[in-house]
């Protein structure tokens, strides 16, 4: 699931993240900012990398995208040079900072000739924060304005920031042969000496410390980046091996999979609680982004979907039981934000997180706190009611003006009876009620039903043009409609507004060629007098993955197919033969935004929110998996040419579950409720790799035995039966999974 890249091809290079820590790196693998979430600051703002070979300076070839880092190789005749950039990674959100608060730099070199080699390593350090032209995300001018006080031994650097006193501190595990330093800045050079066929190795580990311990290296034992006691790529891989999708697309499988990569990568522990940044590094929590990533987030991390809530609860309320629209997490109580706005969508959309959550997770105390939670925030919705219309009443322009998440438009004001919002929170009734009677309130579920079906028939009713039948964008506070077509309209059908009639009329219009592209959805048709490709950071006719997203949720009941398409839409760009052609593209990453026209990347190079979002559409989907208290349900929704769909160690309830779909039958540990016909078993692994799959199933009918491929395969596999093996003849394409027809009676 690795991307291996000739430099000339690359723009970006990696965003890598853990709890404590995120590092940027540009697309030869040099650093260009690390930063911690405990104090929100930056402790490294660059270190990059010569290699010399006499006077010849080695250059670059290629550079490979892995889960854990990123390494770059340097070619020269009879010298080869790997450098690799690794983040430690823990699955425990109890982890001590202390672990992970590091950044692992290994340089391999490798003397491929026949004579002795003399190669320089000059590594060059600047600790004030720089601004990195490759992420729209930029330090403050404090920031790159701190001053150190360095001081060093041949294995040890250690630059103390002048006014805290804070720390990064540097081992080598070879001694340097030179250093050159001022009030910010180190150039410490190596001299490795490589005998012929040798190969010779340099690690140096980088040390975040914002409380500047004396002591905070010395738990690191052994050679310096040495990775015998390191666990973290088993940590890794078990935190991948959740939801673990095989479908017959190569480009949603890798999707799939970096997904969860990236949905780890920004999972941060703030002064104020655990929580993920829409734009990092940086500690603001957007409410929103909260509610929409921990719905995917449920189905990789629930531990830390749950952490996400507490967040929200503990901070993230007005007293009104409005929820404001974002926190500053590195405050210890940090203050609300809202923008003036008395209604957007981060109240709606945090009620149906909670709901989302309660019925993944199946505990029965959370599903009593969010009843409370849902509760306070919905009935704050009642109170923003104009007219039998929930309506926004801001005055201003831009976030000060603008209540959808289209937000961040100059000169632009969205509000009055806003069909996204109103859509939302009939939605966020529901879900109310749906909690309500979780929790056995029967009466107040009726209250909040009743109140979603006005709201409902007013939308119908007030909200709807004429001419068309199709939603307004909205009726602003005078009064006057407005009938711009927007990705908008995907909202009321998304959220269940109208009959099935009305519903596709509207999925059809999403689908026309001004609003659905080979690259996703735009957000403005490109017919509309008000589209702009560009303007509104790409919010008036440029394309959001996440956008293109709901539309293929939406799209689901009366095109199925398209939800694979949408998939392959949304990937496909971070996968392409050139990413530098397309912008801030990064492979393994999802880019932000997209211009509407040329389809270049004008965002960050990493969307921290669309990885969970691209989970959330493959589950609930692709699977078209829905969980409630007392069923587990499927209802796919797959191409008519696929024969099959496997998703192993769903997280639900508490436990792992797993679905294979393979020729129109559903095979499931769990009972499911669908209407294909389903067989309830066992799974049991026999082999288990990239190259090779071999899975079988059990139950009271008898035995299936399957398997699949991501990269193709042709060979034997060994098959256990009853008390002995029988060795098979199997060839596989890629991506193709085929039934080993097996005689367990023998």
């Amino acid at each position: 699931m690795n991307y291996n890249y000739p430099i000339e091809n690359l723009y970006a290079g990696s965003s890598l993240g853990n709890l404590f820590t995120f590092v940027l790196l540009d697309s030869e693998s040099n650093i260009h900012g690390i930063w911690s979430s405990i104090d929100n600051s930056y402790y490294l703002g660059n270190l990059s990398f010569g290699f010399f070979s006499g006077t010849e300076e080695i250059a670059p070839s290629n550079t490979i995208f892995e889960p854990s880092g990123q390494t770059t190789l340097f070619e020269s005749e009879g010298l080869h040079i790997a450098k690799r950039i690794t983040l430690p990674f823990s699955n425990d959100l109890n982890a001590s900072r202390e672990e992970l608060q590091k950044v692992l730099v290994d340089i391999e070199a490798s003397n491929l000739s026949n004579a002795r080699t003399n190669l320089r390593v000059v590594a060059k350090f600047r600790f004030p924060a720089v601004a990195a032209p490759f992420f729209t995300k930029k330090p403050s001018v404090e920031e790159t304005e701190k001053e150190y006080v360095i001081n060093h031994n041949s294995r040890f650097l250690t630059a103390r920031e002048v006014l805290t006193n804070k720390k990064t501190i540097v081992r080598f595990s070879e001694p340097a042969a030179s250093f050159v330093t001022d009030s910010k800045t180190a150039h410490v050079q190596f001299e490795l000496n490589l005998s012929p066929h040798e190969t010779a190795i340099l690690n140096i580990v980088l040390c975040v410390d914002p409380v500047a311990g004396e002591n905070f290296v010395l738990g690191r034992k052994g050679s310096v980046g040495s990775r015998r006691a390191d666990s973290s790529p088993s940590k890794l891989q078990e935190m991948l091996s959740t939801s673990d999708f095989m479908t017959p697309s190569g480009v949603i499988n890798r999707g799939i999979y970096w997904a969860k990569v990236n949905t780890l990568r920004v999972q941060h522990k703030f002064r104020s609680g655990f929580g993920f940044t829409n734009d990092p590094p940086q500690d603001i929590i957007v409410v929103r982004d909260l509610a929409w990533y921990a719905m995917g987030c449920d189905y990789l991390s629930p531990a830390f979907s749950r952490r996400l809530i507490d967040l929200a609860e503990d901070y993230c309320y007005h007293e009104d039981g409005k929820l404001t629209e974002f926190i500053h997490a590195d405050e210890i109580a940090p203050d609300l934000n809202d923008y003036d706005l008395n209604i957007n969508d981060d109240t709606p959309l945090f009620i149906m997180a909670l709901e989302h959550h309660a019925l993944l997770s199946g505990d029965t105390g959370f599903t009593m706190k969010a009843f409370k939670l849902a509760m306070l925030a919905a009935n704050y919705i009642f109170t923003q009611l104009k007219g039998g219309l929930v309506y926004c009443d801001a005055k201003g322009t831009n976030v000060r003006g603008i209540a959808s998440w289209r937000n961040i438009i100059d000169g632009y004001n969205l509000t009055g009876c806003v069909t996204e919002i109103n859509a939302e929170c009939c939605a966020a009734l529901h879900a109310a009620a749906h909690l309500a009677n979780m929790v056995g309130v029967s009466s107040l579920a009726n209250k909040y039903e009743e109140e979603a079906a006005k709201l409902e028939k007013n939308m119908l009713s007030k909200l709807r043009r004429d001419e068309t039948g199709l939603f307004f964008l909205n009726i602003d506070q005078e009064g006057v409609p407005h009938a711009a077509i927007t990705g908008d309209l995907v909202f009321p059908v998304l959220f269940g507004i109208g009959d099935e009639k009305l519903r596709l009329k509207i999925v059809d219009r999403l689908l026309s060629e001004d609003l659905w592209t080979d690259y996703g959805a735009r957000t403005v048709a490109n017919t509309d007098p008000t589209y702009d490709p560009q303007f509104g950071m790409n919010l008036m006719g440029g394309i959001w993955p996440n956008l293109t997203a709901w539309f293929a949720m939406a799209a689901k009941e009366f095109y199925p197919e398209r939800v694979a398409e949408a998939m392959e839409k949304i990937y496909m760009i971070s996968e392409l033969e050139s990413p530098v052609e397309f912008g801030n593209v990064v492979p393994g990453e999802f880019p932000e935004r997209l211009n509407g026209d040329n389809f270049k990347s004008m965002g960050m190079g990493m969307s921290p929110w669309m990885p969970p979002t691209y989970l959330w559409l493959g589950i609930e989907g692709l699977l078209g998996l829905k969980v409630n208290e007392k069923s587990v349900k499927i209802e796919p929704s797959l191409p008519h040419d696929w024969t099959f769909l496997c998703v192993f160690n769903i997280p639900v309830k508490g436990e792992k579950i797993s679905v294979v779909i393979y020729e129109g039958m559903i095979y499931a540990d769990v009972r499911i409720e669908s209407e294909l016909s389903t067989r309830v078993g066992t799974f049991s692994q026999i082999r288990n790799s990239l190259e090779l799959r071999v899975f079988k199933f059990i139950d009271d009918i008898g035995v299936k035995v399957f398997a699949f491929s991501f990269l193709g395969y042709e060979g034997k596999v060994s098959i256990p039966v009853n008390e002995h093996s029988i060795d098979i003849d199997l060839i596989l394409a890629e991506n193709e999974m085929k039934e080993i027809c097996v005689d367990e009676t023998d």
